[in-house]
């Protein structure tokens, strides 16, 4: 089965240890990982590092990363990061 995480508010250095050390965890048995960012404010350098490993991890067993729902004022970061190909953006329906 494939794995969904929902992150919301403001992911940073309080909470990316804990955070990191889950989603690794629940990603193990998981070919397939997708972090939905919709409901997300602001992620901070440490809350990338956390996406950084997560992609590694979830790559290195042959398993696709995607980040969906990712609002554009969070976009920005994640290109900084080198991230802004796993978050495609929103299809506009017609």
């Amino acid at each position: 089965a494939d794995l969904r995480l929902l992150l919301q508010g403001t992911v940073g250095v309080a909470l990316a240890p804990a955070l990191r050390a889950r989603a690794l965890e629940l990603a193990e048995d998981q070919r397939d990982v997708t972090v939905a960012c919709d409901a997300v404010e602001h992620l901070d350098a440490t809350a990338l590092q956390l996406l950084i490993a997560l992609r590694r991890a979830v790559e290195a067993r042959g398993g696709r990363f995607t980040l969906a729902g990712v609002p554009d004022a969070v976009r920005h970061y994640l290109t900084l990061a080198g991230l802004s190909g796993l978050a495609p953006h929103p299809e506009v329906s017609r």
